[in-house]
């Protein structure tokens, strides 16, 4: 089984950095004033949205700017090339079958597929 790892563009990793930071910034403005004011409750709402901003901010900076990133999806195939041996030849004999190749276009093609094997 084949595993890859998926990460976002460059692109969409700045901007999602760019906005992270953004939202970062807003919460620490509003964090000041909130506690200033003494209004406990959304300093503690603040406090957590400043958390999760901070964590998409440093996120997105390792995939926007780093050289590996980070995977936000992995996804598994299966090894499936005895199959797909196996349907080549099939779909090559069904296309000399049906009169779309000529024998010799099905004989070069089907010693490239037992080549590969």
């Amino acid at each position: 089984m084949k595993r890859y790892n998926v990460r976002p563009s460059k692109a969409i990793s700045l901007m999602g950095f760019c906005v992270g930071l953004a939202m970062s910034v807003i919460g620490f403005v509003f964090l000041i004033g909130m506690i200033a004011s003494g209004v406990w409750p959304v300093a503690l709402f603040l406090l957590v949205w400043i958390a999760g901003a901070v964590s998409i901010t440093v996120l997105h900076g390792k995939n926007a700017f780093g050289k590996k990133g980070v995977p936000i999806e992995h996804i598994e195939f299966e090894d499936t090339e005895a199959v797909s041996f196996d349907d080549e030849l099939r779909k090559l004999k069904k296309l000399l079958d049906d009169g779309i190749i000529s024998q010799s276009d099905f004989d070069k093609k089907k010693q490239e597929i037992l080549n590969k094997v």
